[in-house]
């Protein structure tokens, strides 16, 4: 009974050996160990060692081989030169109005038509164009008989009438409606002044688009002398 409480009591004692180990060092235990490779204390220093510990890894061994050279000067790899950043232009000042001309450039005008070709015909006397419209023929037959031969004679007869025409350069244009399209207004500008040959044609109310467009009508006034108008 006595030997039994002694055996008890070591185990007691061993287990609490035990306990303080593991509190102090998790990482032993008896007779079994775990190397962390944080340095060299569990390696056995009397084996060689090829490799390395440090930092938490085990590694291959670097035997760090140094072979001097000895160099006049600076030496570099062989290169070949290649452009990495480029201007190949370059700004400058110039003037935008070198006349110092500060007015607005004119606007441009189209009309359509732009020519008008017309023929005026007059009939001063009304018989030669009825002449010529009937086309008259007058037919003649006339008989006569000798002995026992009988002839026939007939005679055709056709007027031909004479006509004569006159071509002759009017002297005023015809009063018709123009359309007239303008470029280069700004948009919202009124137009406030239209004139054809001096005259004003002005029909008002216009103004120009987003486009600086102005598109619109007027007739031709009386009397305007013909011929070629800028």
């Amino acid at each position: 009974m006595y030997n039994s409480l002694v055996d008890a009591l070591d185990l007691i004692a061993l287990e609490r050996l035990q306990r303080d180990i593991d509190s102090r060092e998790p990482i032993s235990k008896n007779g079994v160990f775990v190397d962390p490779f944080t340095s060299d204390r569990y390696r056995d220093e009397g084996e060689p060692q090829t490799g390395a510990v440090f930092g938490g890894l085990l590694r291959l061994a670097i035997d760090p081989t140094f072979h001097p050279i000895n160099l006049p000067g600076v030496t570099m790899l062989n290169w070949t030169e290649e452009v990495a950043v480029e201007q190949a232009l370059a700004t400058r000042c110039t003037k935008i109005n070198p006349y110092q001309n500060f007015t607005p450039l004119p606007a441009s005008m189209t009309i359509n038509p732009p020519v008008d070709y017309w023929t005026e015909s007059a009939t001063e006397w009304a018989s030669d164009s009825a002449a010529a419209l009937s086309s008259p023929v007058v037919i003649t037959t006339s008989r006569s008989t000798t002995g026992r031969t009988t002839t026939t004679t007939t005679t055709t007869k056709k007027e031909t009438i004479e006509s004569s025409t006159r071509e002759e350069t009017l002297a005023y244009l015809r009063q018709i409606s123009l359309q007239f399209t303008i470029h280069g207004f700004g948009a919202g500008e009124n137009l406030t002044k239209l004139e054809f040959d001096g005259i004003d044609v002005n029909p008002g109310g216009l103004h120009g688009d987003g486009a600086g467009q102005i598109v619109g009508n007027f007739t031709i006034p009386a009397n305007v002398p013909a011929g070629s108008k800028g």
